[in-house]
């Protein structure tokens, strides 16, 4: 064995190294081998071991870049450079290919994310009322939690809480009327999208709903 298969079989080669060491000896050689014969041959002239001559030529075969024939009880194999060539121009016409779609598909998704914004910009009017709505929910939630600690202790306040509470809970209903009058004006404006769309893009949660005592 030469000195420089033995450098290359001690530092060890990776799988993809293996494969294209291996294809190059079919492209220099434009022979049909055996398995014995490649297991013969490669250690010495392309520093692979044998043990792994089956499992590289079986990788190359499946990826259709080796050519097997079964001849007789034995298997023969064979690969061209012109064979390689068409694969790789094949592949690099399919991610040509895809890279076309999906500039189509972004700038589509650009025009349509465009064609969503009109009418639909963020206001400050919007943010101010969203933010009131909020406020009311909040103040309703504290109402209650009040209005449970004291109902038993105090008819007076009781009654007090009882009509603050009223008071913000029509607010607050209001407010919701005012978000679902807005949100079927948005979908007469535009009929094709669905009502979870315009919740999702308005940030309105899906159990968003008018409050019940």
């Amino acid at each position: 064995e030469t000195i420089p298969s033995l450098i290359m079989s001690r530092r060890g080669l990776s799988l993809d190294e293996k494969r294209r060491r291996m294809l190059e000896y079919f492209w220099e050689k434009k022979e049909v081998f055996s398995l014995k014969e490649l297991e013969r041959y490669l250690p010495k002239a392309k520093g692979i071991v044998p043990m792994s001559i089956k499992d590289v030529l079986q990788s190359l075969v499946d990826d259709d870049l080796v050519d097997r024939d079964k001849i007789g009880a034995g298997n023969y194999f064979w690969a061209y450079p012109s064979k390689a060539l068409r694969i790789r121009q094949n592949k690099l016409d399919k991610v040509k290919e895809q890279h076309e779609q999906s500039k189509e598909k972004t700038l589509s998704l650009t025009n349509k994310k465009r064609s969503l914004e009109v009418g639909r910009e963020e206001t400050d009017d919007r943010k101010v009322k969203m933010a009131r709505l909020s406020e009311l929910h909040d103040q309703k939630a504290e109402l209650d939690q009040k209005l449970t600690k004291f109902s038993q202790k105090n008819p007076e306040k009781f009654k007090e809480l009882g009509e603050r509470t009223d008071v913000c809970l029509q607010a607050a209903n209001r407010w919701t009327d005012n978000v679902f009058n807005f949100l079927s004006f948005a979908k007469k404006r535009r009929p094709d999208l669905s009502e979870p769309k315009l919740y999702k893009y308005f940030e309105i949660p899906d159990d968003f709903d008018y409050v019940e005592i």
